[in-house]
């Protein structure tokens, strides 16, 4: 048996790794309902920054798994490095390390579970260029900091917490930092989470004592071994937030107020903690604008504004506590019978009562966005449904929420219709800015349009001067999906969107064959590729997850699919402004199901798999 698993530098294929020894097609056996287990499934292969190694996580049919290792460089030992049940491969960013979780297979865990014994993962950690490994068992979470530091975190002891305090089931328990090179590992006891800030400068953790007398927030170095106490309270915190790329972090510290279920939060906040740190905090007790009987809560994690002037978090309504001391009424005139199961639903009622069993924690955990200006303390309301989305734009000045009050009788048989609302972060004003859409897009990345489907036609919406513009409407092509024909449907889908280009110069846009770049000002598009001359679709393919945009400058990957001989692959295409240079150059097209093409961060290596 030969898994699907092909490395290519896409100019040149290699040879594939086989990982099981083929038989010759004369002694070849029988394939038995014994062997069925063995079937394996490669699960989203893993590049290092550059290029030289591959991880590849492996399920079998019979619920076990393996992750393998293979060296890519000319050369190297062909032969992988095998960790039993290893799986969500990590590696550092100068590509000498690899992290993994180390699982329990299926015999495993059903022993364990039915000696009740708790059931807990592991963790590795291997030099790459020696083969030295080390495994630690009872792991619950890990990160690498940066290049020379790995942070481990134990499982606590087991809790069942109470329904009415959500913390209360919080495991504390112990932090190993360890020194990669070196070996050496420090111990940090009662940790409850950790975060790298970016360039692991600092290791914050937040402490959770059993009799909370400890608890706080500490502030490790570890180039130094140096431990700061950043606050320390009674008190519990939540939600550690570093400010990308910066030294500025926040977390919650929570506040119980007597007659309140659940406690509400303050936003601590430091900033330059590596030169002159400087504190503050957010209180909604005394911000400006911060509605009665609401909460800041602990279910949404916190975020940073690009300037370092906002912190985002969430709310949600604040319920006094019931009055314990009343009789049961209902019980008493029921002469000592237990009440009927009844369920009552509503036509007003949007989900119907088993969906709202199964989101029923959901529910209980969803919060309104918000944000506090750090320096000021206003504070400002973004949200204003829980089942609705609410979106940032670049810069965070402004935000979107989409709303379907107006909608939701005719939202029970359709595709969701909405209205799109801007926010301005400043001062809290909202603007309707599209009306009546089932399909929005988001905004550009440079945060200056908004981009939606309607009346079979794209469209977008200027933010910095209210104007429309129909993107599609002249242009030789249709932007409909015409098979997606289903009843009821008022608008169909459009066959896609596949990005935009830097600066918001262009947007990236799919009829039924090809890539069209078009302006998002109206003005016209241009065909990118020429897939509807052989029925071959081609779509745009995103190779940097952290790229909000494609930069003219560099190729542009797509992929392909033969709509009649069923052939797939993938292949590239120059481009200079929104115009194409040559053709498409195709690099794999075969008739076999082509997928998951990935390129290593800092190197022109590229992974595809083959089925």
């Amino acid at each position: 048996m030969r898994p699907p698993f092909v490395t290519a530098a896409l100019l040149a294929l290699t040879s594939p790794c086989p990982l099981v020894a083929q038989q010759t097609s004369t002694s070849r056996p029988l394939v038995t309902p014994k062997d069925y287990g063995r079937w394996e499934r490669l699960v989203n292969p893993v590049l290092s920054a550059n290029g030289e190694w591959v991880a590849v996580p492996i399920n079998r049919v019979d619920r076990t798994a393996e992750l393998r290792v293979y060296g890519l460089r000319a050369g190297a030992d062909t032969t992988p490095f095998v960790a039993a049940e290893g799986r969500d491969p990590v590696f550092t960013e100068d590509s000498r390390w690899l992290a993994y979780r180390i699982g329990q297979s299926e015999a495993e865990r059903t022993r364990l579970e039915k000696e009740k014994k708790p059931v807990r993962d592991g963790a590795g950690v291997r030099r790459l260029d020696t083969g030295a490994t080390t495994t630690f068992t009872g792991i619950r979470r890990f990160a690498f900091g940066g290049s020379r530091y790995l942070a481990l975190l134990e499982y606590g002891a087991e809790r069942k917490g109470d329904p009415g305090d959500p913390d209360s089931a919080v495991q504390s328990a112990d932090l190993i930092v360890r020194e990669l090179v070196t070996g050496t590992e420090m111990r940090f006891g009662n940790v409850t989470d950790f975060a790298w800030q970016d360039s692991a400068l600092f290791l914050a953790m937040t402490i959770e004592t059993p009799d909370r007398a400890g608890n706080g927030i500490y502030l490790y170095t570890p180039r130094t071994g140096q431990l700061t106490v950043l606050d320390g309270s009674r008190e519990r915190y939540r939600g550690l937030a570093w400010r990308k790329d910066g030294d500025d972090l926040a977390v919650l510290r929570s506040r119980d107020v007597n007659g309140w279920e659940q406690p509400t939060h303050e936003v601590l906040v430091w900033r330059g903690l590596a030169k002159t740190p400087r504190a503050s905090r957010f209180d909604p007790r005394g911000a400006p604008g911060f509605p009665e009987g609401m909460r800041i809560a602990e279910h949404r994690v916190l975020s940073w504004s690009d300037d370092g002037q906002r912190v985002f978090f969430g709310i949600q309504e604040w319920f006094t506590k019931p009055d314990t001391t009343a009789k049961d009424s209902t019980r008493a005139q029921g002469g000592g019978d237990e009440p009927a199961d009844v369920e009552v639903w509503h036509s007003s009622d949007q989900r119907i009562i088993p969906m709202q069993r199964v989101r029923k924690e959901q529910d209980r955990q969803a919060t309104y966005l918000a944000t506090g200006n750090l320096a000021s303390g206003r504070f400002v309301r973004i949200g204003t449904d829980l089942q609705e989305n609410v979106t940032l734009l670049e810069g965070q000045r402004h935000a979107t929420e989409t709303d379907g009050r107006s909608y939701r009788f005719e939202n029970m048989f359709d595709t969701p219709r909405r209205d799109v609302w801007l926010v301005d972060l400043a001062s809290g004003d909202r603007r309707k800015a599209v009306e009546g859409v089932w399909y929005f897009h988001g905004a550009s990345p440079g945060g200056r349009y908004l981009l939606y489907f309607h009346d079979d036609r794209f469209h977008t919406y200027d933010i910095t001067t209210g104007a429309r513009a129909d993107l599609t409407g002249k242009l030789a092509a249709i932007f409909v999906n015409q098979d997606a024909d289903w009843p009821v449907r008022r608008q169909r889908r459009s066959w896609g969107v596949g990005g935009w280009l830097d600066k918001d110069a262009a947007v990236l846009l799919y009829d039924r064959h090809d890539v069209w770049a078009v302006k998002p000002d109206g003005t016209g598009g241009v065909r990118l590729t020429q897939g509807a001359a052989d029925s071959v679709r081609h779509r745009v393919v995103r190779l940097d997850p952290e790229a909000k945009s494609f930069d003219p400058a560099k190729p542009l990957y797509l992929e392909f699919y033969g709509e009649w001989a069923k052939r797939f692959g993938y292949g590239r295409l120059s481009l200079k402004g929104a115009a194409p240079q040559g053709a498409v150059r195709r690099l794999v097209f075969e008739e076999r199901r082509i997928s998951q093409l990935a390129k290593a961060k800092r190197a022109e290596v590229f992974t595809y798999v083959i089925d």
